[in-house]
């Protein structure tokens, strides 16, 4: 588990302690292709990191068609806005392979904020460079609309 750990984005800038701690909370999970994994406007409460395989990102737009925006492969992460906002996710998420991912719940990465502050700090920041990153691009779409 250490070793899938370290070769995530969101994880490999963590010590060999502190991805022993991380290590106690992740579930490892596997999914068939075609499985919905989010579902837009349905509350989440989990980070996923894939491992293996690949994930579309679709959005519903208001006349009810579907978006791809993005896949999403191995060391990418989803899901990471239910951890701190709350809200209905905004965007499904679906198998296009069989996936391999880790999953972390909020209530167990509440458990690394609470025991592990410095730890939880550091993903934090790696979680914020993924949603910038993201925000960034979803900035240049909308400029390219014209």
């Amino acid at each position: 588990m250490i070793e899938i750990l370290k070769a995530s984005f969101v994880f490999n800038m963590l010590d060999d302690d502190e991805l022993v701690q991380i290590a106690e909370v992740v579930s490892e999970e596997v999914y068939p292709v075609g499985e919905s994994l989010i579902i837009e406007d349905e509350f989440g409460k989990s980070l996923f990191i894939l491992t293996s395989g690949a994930v579309e990102v679709m959005k519903k737009s208001k006349s009810g068609k579907r978006k791809r925006l993005a896949v999403l492969g191995p060391g990418e992460c989803f899901g990471e806005l239910s951890l701190f906002d709350g809200l209905a996710h905004s965007a499904t998420i679906k198998t296009l392979t069989e996936v391999k991912l880790l999953r972390i719940t909020k209530d167990d990465f509440y458990v690394i904020v609470d025991s592990h502050s410095r730890a939880a700090l550091k993903i934090m920041g790696k979680i914020i460079q993924i949603v910038c990153a993201r925000l960034r691009n979803a900035n240049e779409e909308l400029a390219s609309f014209e």
